[in-house]
């Protein structure tokens, strides 16, 4: 054991390092986001506390200038974290239950989050492409075991990495408590749906 980092009150439900191992960011049922110095140690570089609810999901973007979380408040937040400061960017709502998975895609345009709700959102350019899939609708994924309808969250989410320089053709894989994994391909659900035709935008 290298060292321990203290601070959080509660169980600590997600960690993550940035992209060269120089940061950690950990996400806690104390409502909390805290950044520590991976190499020193010490008191977290930064505490963040604009969630209302038990985190359970953080992740860094492709190059540690973004954090994104989920959380119990049903809500996915993106937080700036470049240049040694650390504030609250922006928050996306759209989920009904709480957010218990969130993944960047290997380029960091796009983030990925899987709720208690059963549904699985692709949002691009801080805001909401639609939902891409509903956990019981085997018509949009593929899985290892048949779906139901009464799977209640997704705890698991990662993006397979893209060469391409369009996001669209990305895997994402998400894990479910009935113990499936669903395959959805991105550029087969926005097709789909029509969500091509409707990007949102800034």
């Amino acid at each position: 054991l290298n060292k321990t980092r203290n601070g959080h009150t509660s169980h600590v439900q997600s960690v993550a390092y940035n992209y060269d191992g120089s940061r950690i960011v950990s996400g806690s049922w104390d409502e909390t986001i805290r950044i520590w110095d991976a190499e020193n140690g010490g008191a977290p570089l930064h505490t963040l506390t604009e969630h209302t609810g038990s985190l359970y999901s953080v992740a860094y973007n492709h190059d540690g200038s973004r954090i994104v979380s989920g959380s119990k408040d049903t809500t996915v937040r993106v937080w700036e974290v470049a240049n040694g400061s650390a504030f609250l960017h922006q928050t996306l709502k759209g989920h009904t239950g709480s957010v218990r998975a969130v993944a960047y895609n290997h380029d960091g345009s796009r983030i990925v989050s899987g709720s208690r709700d059963t549904t699985v959102k692709v949002w691009e350019f801080d805001c909401p492409l639609g939902t891409v899939a509903d956990i019981g609708n085997t018509e949009c994924a593929r899985s290892t075991k048949e779906p139901s309808a009464a799977t209640s969250l997704t705890p698991s989410i990662s993006i397979l990495p893209s060469t391409s320089s369009s996001a669209k053709s990305a895997w994402v894989f998400v894990g479910a408590i009935i113990g499936t994994v669903l395959m959805i391909n991105i550029a087969y659900v926005l097709k789909w749906y029509g969500y091509e035709f409707n990007l949102c935008r800034r």
